[in-house]
């Protein structure tokens, strides 16, 4: 069983976290059985519930009244960090979104901000 770990910024805020707390009761619960998920088959969760992007981050993906959710995360040993999050119609994740992901992943594992 892996360890779920949320991003902490620099300043001790949790965005993904906090945004998770904000969703509706119902996307919510989805987001929490998908982290659960994750969280007992790690690598060994495949599609439709992960998708590999790019540079060692993932996409964990759940839909909840016809709205597409995502949490970017990557994997640090026997941890899986969340390092990003947002939902979209349709599409691809935007390459921002990635970018941030992957930047802030470089951070924790250098312990420098990049």
């Amino acid at each position: 069983m892996y360890k779920l770990q949320f991003y902490r910024t620099p300043s001790g805020d949790t965005p993904a976290y906090d945004w998770l707390k904000s969703l509706p009761t119902q996307a919510e619960a989805k987001a929490r059985a998908r982290l659960k998920m994750l969280a007992e088959y790690g690598y060994r969760l495949r599609r439709p519930y992960i998708e590999y992007l790019k540079d060692g981050i993932y996409e964990l993906r759940w839909e909840c009244l016809h709205t597409q959710y995502r949490f970017l995360y990557f994997f640090m040993g026997a941890r899986i960090i969340i390092v990003s999050h947002g939902f979209k119609k349709r599409g691809a994740v935007p390459e921002k979104e990635i970018n941030l992901a992957i930047s802030r992943k470089l951070e924790l594992e250098t312990g420098t901000k990049v």
